[in-house]
């Protein structure tokens, strides 16, 4: 779930670009994306979700030094676990955003102008992606259970390339693991990309 905010006031010189919020239950958020046990219906997003505020002093998105643009993100259940469609789930999951954030933004809801919510249902109409689930970062830890798929497969000219395989989801490394591709196809498997 991703809230695009307007802000008036414009952005204060000591503002952090990028702060995470942390649920404050972190078990009841996991129900909240993957369900508990036995549970088969939609639910509702988390009450207090984990919820990255992103504030950055860019002028191009903004129309002048009076104005902030801030970005809040948290991740949530994709389409289908939670209903996106009416439009209620969304209107309270970005209530429940913006009041996450404004741990790190005080007073954030007094100097909203608009905003705009885009929810796992919009990503999936824009992308045609199943739920509109967007592949999160792939972490090192854990004996390698959340690292993506490799690029080189053993099938001869199969590669993989996207935010599902190396190095993980979001546009930057989706755009990495496309060069990496595009490296091995031209260079051959023993190229090594950035190494």
């Amino acid at each position: 779930l991703t809230v695009f905010l307007a802000l008036r006031g414009g952005r204060p010189e000591d503002a952090v670009h990028r702060t995470v919020v942390h649920a404050p239950d972190r078990e009841a958020e996991l129900t909240a994306l993957f369900g508990a046990e036995g549970d088969g219906g939609p639910r509702e997003p988390c009450p207090r979700p984990t919820v990255t505020v992103l504030r950055p002093d860019d002028p191009a998105i903004r129309p002048d030094d009076d104005h902030e643009a801030v970005t809040l993100s948290a991740v949530v259940a994709p389409h289908g676990p939670v209903d996106w469609t009416g439009g209620e789930a969304a209107a309270r999951g970005a209530d429940r955003l913006i009041t996450a954030a404004e741990a790190a933004i005080p007073g954030l809801r007094d100097r909203i102008l608009w905003h705009e919510v885009r929810t796992p249902r919009d990503i999936a109409a824009d992308t045609g992606v199943a739920g509109g689930s967007v592949p999160g970062p792939a972490l090192a830890g854990a004996e390698g259970r959340y690292l993506r798929p490799a690029n080189l497969t053993r099938l001869p000219g199969l590669y993989l390339a996207g935010g599902w395989s190396h190095p993980g989801g979001g546009l930057a490394h989706a755009g990495m693991s496309g060069a990496l591709v595009a490296g091995l196809i031209v260079e051959g498997q023993d190229w090594r990309g950035s190494q």
